[in-house]
């Protein structure tokens, strides 16, 4: 996932999904095994986490991983 555009939709979407929990980042960095200055890096796209980590934090938002990757669902025009 060195694409910036992907760290940061997977960023996004890990943020949108902690705060629809209602879970702070120290919450969901504590129930991921992380610090909450990666987890904070990793929301803003800053770093691309390690499958492990991804795993970690999917789990600890009871998600599966391919599952951030799509959450929130996309909305708008399909360009042809």
């Amino acid at each position: 996932m060195a694409n910036p555009d992907l760290r940061s939709q997977w960023g996004d979407a890990v943020r949108a999904k902690r705060l629809n929990k209602g879970l702070t980042q120290w919450q969901l960095a504590s129930a991921a095994g992380l610090q909450q200055g990666t987890l904070s890096k990793i929301e803003r796209g800053e770093i691309a986490p390690a499958d492990a980590i991804r795993i970690a934090i999917a789990r600890a938002l009871d998600s599966e991983v391919v599952d951030l990757f799509a959450y929130p669902p996309v909305t708008g025009e399909v360009a042809s």
